[in-house]
């Protein structure tokens, strides 16, 4: 009897971490949905754009200083749909990394994957500064992320956006998808894009591929719903997805596939 409540342990284990496991990637694609709700209405109250990313290191800092609201990133524009509520000198705060933020605050969570466990580290804001494991796909091009260049003064006076009206299939073309890394903190100008699909597994400090597995990631479409995919099937050949070459029209990170 006792060498089999011994052993009952140890086999168990493995079955109740897989448990934890799928228990959180449940709760990070609930975090998504809950992101694209609220992106919805950040999409009807802007003329249907969708939050620009924020400066992504195309600017040099100098001018998103003088730029401020190029500046200022996608999450901290969602503020206004997620309770946080910012105002706008607090957002440019933030941003610049002046201003200390309530961590605690539930809104919080909803930016963090449970499974992001990786150390924040960072020049611009505190260490205390609460993480932000998603990031927009995009860069700049209809090629190259759903977004493009554009100065609409619906989204601010620069970076780039696009029109929900743009897009050839929302239910097939990633809005969000995880970028953790020691540097990604909410407010924070660094790393708020995915420019190149490889992107969402180069930045983890320990050798994984990850949080959900091995080359596995929660993605939000542009549509609102969310999925745990290989991150190689979200392109068309996992080519795509190793190296910085891009296909045009690609799978499921362009808007367009002409």
């Amino acid at each position: 009897m006792i060498s089999i409540m011994v052993i009952l342990p140890s086999f168990l284990s493995p079955v109740l971490k897989q448990s934890l496991v799928t228990s959180r990637s449940i709760i990070c694609l609930k975090n998504l949905d809950n992101l694209g709700s609220i992106t919805a209405l950040y999409i009807d109250d802007y003329s249907q754009y969708f939050p620009p990313p924020g400066w992504d290191g195309s600017k040099p800092q100098r001018e998103v200083r003088k730029h401020i609201d190029y500046g200022i990133t996608w999450d901290d524009r969602l503020s206004d749909y997620d309770d946080r509520e910012l105002s706008l000198a607090s957002k440019q705060e933030i941003q610049l990394g002046t201003q200390n933020m309530d961590v605690n605050h539930s809104a919080y969570q909803i930016y963090v994957c449970p499974e992001d466990d990786i150390a924040r580290t960072n020049n611009y804001l505190d260490d205390a500064s609460a993480p932000r494991t998603y990031a927009i796909n995009g860069n700049g091009t209809k090629y190259r992320g759903f977004l493009r260049e554009t100065t609409e003064t619906a989204i601010g006076s620069g970076g780039f956006s696009v029109r929900i009206d743009e897009i050839d299939d929302t239910q097939g073309t990633i809005y969000l998808a995880e970028l953790p890394s020691k540097h990604t903190k909410m407010g924070t100008y660094t790393l708020p894009n995915i420019r190149i699909p490889r992107e969402s597994m180069r930045y983890y400090p320990d050798g994984r591929t990850g949080l959900h597995g091995a080359l596995k990631g929660s993605y939000l479409f542009t549509d609102g719903h969310a999925l745990l995919l290989s991150m190689p099937d979200t392109v068309s050949s996992s080519h795509y997805f190793f190296n910085s070459g891009w296909k045009a029209g690609d799978k499921m990170w362009t808007r367009q596939y002409d």
